[in-house]
């Protein structure tokens, strides 16, 4: 039975309005016109205390015999920290996960998009916001331990 084949548009239903999108996304490239800025201070946190609590936990009997079975339940803990970074965006003030910072989906962003312009004064990526973040901690740590404001030895 030979069937014959219509070359009528598709249902618009089923068709997504702006072609390019990855799963609710930007396309291929966000980072160009998004304007979103990563805020990994929570995560920061996180990461201090679980250091806190590892530190505590490895010198003494902090729990006994349970000792190693909290040093594994604290390393699996570790892979919570991501779920603790957050992304912030300037165009409509929307925060959400820093894991899915490539789908947030914006009006200002899309028209950005829809018109091929890309966003004025890129700065680094959030990724790399990231990394310059830790780097800043990391520094303002090493200076309050050169003027003697934190120990850097039990």
């Amino acid at each position: 039975m030979d069937v014959e084949r219509s070359h009528d548009p598709p249902d618009p239903e089923f068709v997504s309005q702006r072609p390019g999108l990855l799963s609710g996304g930007l396309g291929t490239e966000p980072e160009v016109y998004l304007r979103v800025v990563a805020n990994p201070f929570l995560g920061f946190l996180y990461l201090v205390v679980w250091l806190v609590a590892l530190y505590h936990s490895s010198f003494g009997e902090f729990a006994g015999p349970l000792t190693p079975m909290l040093l594994v339940m604290m390393t699996a803990s570790l892979a919570l920290l991501p779920n603790f970074m957050q992304f912030h965006c300037l165009d409509c003030g929307g925060t959400g996960r820093f894991l899915r910072w490539r789908k947030h989906v914006c009006q200002r962003a899309m028209e950005r998009r829809d018109s091929g312009r890309p966003r004025r004064f890129r700065g680094p990526s959030p990724p790399l916001q990231v990394v310059l973040w830790l780097w800043a901690l990391v520094a303002f740590a090493m200076m309050l331990n050169a003027l003697g404001l934190i120990a850097s030895s039990p």
